[in-house]
């Protein structure tokens, strides 16, 4: 189950429970060599920080900070392992377009250049990651929350702002069309699922639909950022491709599934958008 914050209880001990519970899942497995799983504890994690963040700004933002520095010291190794499983994805989802896009033989190139990366780097960015960590839980441990503000005031400053972050990556994604303004609204559209699990309780029957909306969104975002970072790949030749395969018409499918993606992306977040939480005042009273 999601970890959720107890209505009933003060929010500086329910944050200090759950913030405790992320962190030993972080270090669980960070110290499995699972790089995947602990980001995604990670994501969770910040996600409380920022909810709560008004509480005490700048201790809050150092920690998540940190935990952010953790994650992207691993993101090596789980980036080059997300290119096999997207052109595993369009070797499946395009079968016609295999041998003209001359995916098996790529993908053969970008499992190689995987198992490198993560023989050579996984180590000592896991080390990397376990310090920054480390520092990270310390300032979490250190976090007093402001007298001057009641729990329902930090939530709703909080998860406001995750709002208005929303609406405002949404805009500049639409006006755009970079990948990088597509990665901002793919990490606060994470952030606004793990903060609605985080809040299923201030409201009867939780966000449930509307987190599974937003979450399917998530998801959407992340394979056109997989995709995004693969044509970034290409066209800087950082998977040292050799002269063949020729990367040309595989390139060219990526260009037109992200401009598909993008479109449908933009189309579900504004719709999502519309549906937002409201009268957060009355939530959060």
């Amino acid at each position: 189950m999601a970890p959720q914050i107890d209505p009933s209880s003060q929010l500086e001990e329910e944050v200090a429970r759950i913030a405790q519970a992320l962190d030993e899942d972080v270090a669980s497995h960070l110290h499995d060599a699972d790089p995947h799983d602990s980001r995604k504890a990670i994501k969770k994690l910040r996600a409380l920080l920022r909810l709560v963040r008004p509480a005490n700004p700048d201790r809050l933002k150092q920690a998540e900070r940190l935990y952010r520095d953790a994650a992207r010291a691993v993101s090596g190794a789980r980036d080059a392992k997300a290119a096999v499983e997207t052109i595993d994805r369009f070797i499946m989802d395009f079968p016609d377009e295999v041998k003209r896009c001359r995916l098996d033989e790529i993908r053969g190139v970008f499992q190689a250049r995987s198992e490198h990366t993560e023989a050579s780097l996984l180590e000592s960015a896991r080390d990397e990651a376990l310090a920054l960590r480390d520092a990270a839980r310390q300032e979490v441990l250190a976090v007093r929350f402001d007298p001057q503000m009641s729990d329902g005031d930090i939530l709703k400053a909080g998860f406001s702002k995750t709002l208005h972050k929303w609406r405002k990556a949404q805009k500049q994604a639409r006006g755009s069309g970079d990948a990088e303004d597509f990665h901002e609204l793919r990490k606060v559209i994470k952030a606004l699922a793990a903060q609605l699990g985080l809040l299923h309780e201030f409201r009867k029957g939780g966000f449930r639909k509307h987190r599974k909306k937003v979450t399917e969104l998530g998801e959407l975002l992340g394979e056109l950022n997989d995709v995004h970072v693969l044509r970034q790949t290409l066209d800087e030749n950082d998977a040292a491709l050799p002269e063949a395969p020729d990367v040309g018409p595989f390139a060219k499918l990526l260009k037109k599934h992200a401009a598909a993606l993008e479109k449908q992306v933009l189309r579900e977040s504004r719709r999502l958008y519309g549906r937002r939480p409201r009268k957060l005042a009355k939530l959060f009273g």
